[in-house]
């Protein structure tokens, strides 16, 4: 009986101390494979996998930052076409305005029945004059006929969409065939004839060509102009003939 025993513990022993063995061997193998061949630590696979991590989160930041320019981008591209369309908006109404200006109620001799809302009453030289928005009326025996700015009338506001001409260094407001300069003597903008040498962009639709020693000429209120162009476009230029 003791011998058996004896053998039992001895095979008990000799299997466990295989298992450890195994054991140490394992963990024998997983630190050789954490060191390298001289048996240092495997700084290499441990700094590739810190760097692939790295990396990754440098890529994820990248991302983030470009779309934050998109967005960015495109907030900017939005509010830049809002204001084209603002720009647009008032360019439409502004030519809106001044197609119906130029080619119904500005053109001298029309006649309307009763006065626009708002009209002043000027006197130039004894006569009365109403005036609105740059339009001039007399009476006449069916209305109000449109006339030609009298030289002399003063107006504290310029007409909307005049254009400023400068004559030897001076300015000059331009509306529909007619001039303004300011005087401040009478703190207002006082119609005065056409100075010679201005140059303007557009003609009344009421002017008249005629040709002089085979040169054509465009005539408004007395004052002749000659056409040129100038960038593609045409200007007419106030002469003397």
């Amino acid at each position: 009986m003791m011998k058996f025993l004896s053998i039992s513990t001895i095979v008990f022993s000799t299997l466990v101390l295989v298992g450890a063995q195994a054991v140490v061997s394992d963990v024998d193998a997983r630190e050789r494979g954490a060191r390298g061949s001289d048996g240092r630590p495997n700084v290499a696979r441990d700094g590739r996998a810190a760097r692939g991590n790295i990396d990754h989160q440098d890529r994820d930041r990248r991302d983030e930052r470009r779309d934050d320019g998109d967005d960015r981008r495109d907030d900017r591209d939005e509010r830049r076409d809002d204001a084209d369309e603002r720009r647009d908006d008032r360019t439409d109404r502004r030519d809106d305005r001044h197609h119906h200006d130029r080619h119904h109620w500005h053109r001298h001799g029309h006649i309307v029945v009763t006065l626009p809302g708002g009209h002043v009453t000027i006197a130039v030289g004894g006569v009365n004059y109403h005036y609105y928005g740059g339009v001039y009326y007399r009476p006449g025996p069916n209305g109000y006929v449109v006339v030609a700015a009298p030289v002399g009338a003063r107006v504290t506001v310029l007409p909307y969409g005049y254009t400023t001409v400068y004559v030897g260094g001076t300015p000059y407001y331009y509306y529909y065939g007619s001039y303004y300069f300011w005087n401040p003597g009478h703190n207002a903008y006082v119609v005065v004839g056409a100075p010679i040498g201005a140059t303007v962009t557009y003609m009344p639709d009421d002017h008249q060509v005629v040709v002089v020693s085979n040169v054509r000429y465009y005539r408004y209120g007395g004052v002749y102009y000659r056409p040129y162009y100038n960038n593609g476009a045409t200007v007419y230029v106030s002469v003397r003939i």
